[in-house]
């Protein structure tokens, strides 16, 4: 039991630092005067692609496995909260925000793109 307690602590901790390092911040351009020389870039290689292809290997292996937990666990929340939701009138939007939005966030978005949904 505390193994699998540790894991999900770990896969939650994980989520967290790459999630803080998913949105960059470009650093600050300098005017280009007369003693500034522009940096080429380095030869076949474009940042932005280096980029979004460490965000599509860091969606694959974490934040895809971790929406499929998202949306097991927030079916068994709605049905957990069935009678109360039908009680209280809002069994469409408890369905959306519990299922439908943790689904469409795993399985309907493009691989890479963390803001979509």
């Amino acid at each position: 039991m505390l193994r699998g307690v540790g894991f999900f602590t770990l896969i939650l901790f994980s989520a967290t630092i790459l999630s803080g390092c998913a949105h960059t911040v470009s650093p600050v351009k300098e005017p280009i005067t007369e003693t500034s020389t522009p940096n080429p870039p380095a030869q076949d290689q474009v940042p932005g692609e280096q980029a979004a292809a460490e965000m599509m290997v860091a969606d694959m292996l974490l934040f895809r496995p971790l929406g499929i937990v998202a949306t097991v666990m927030g079916t068994a929340f709605f049905i957990a909260s069935l009678p109360f939701s039908l009680a209280g009138g809002n069994t469409k939007s408890a369905f959306q925000e519990l299922v439908v939005g943790p689904a469409k966030y795993t399985f309907n978005r493009s691989l890479g793109k963390l803001e979509e949904y």
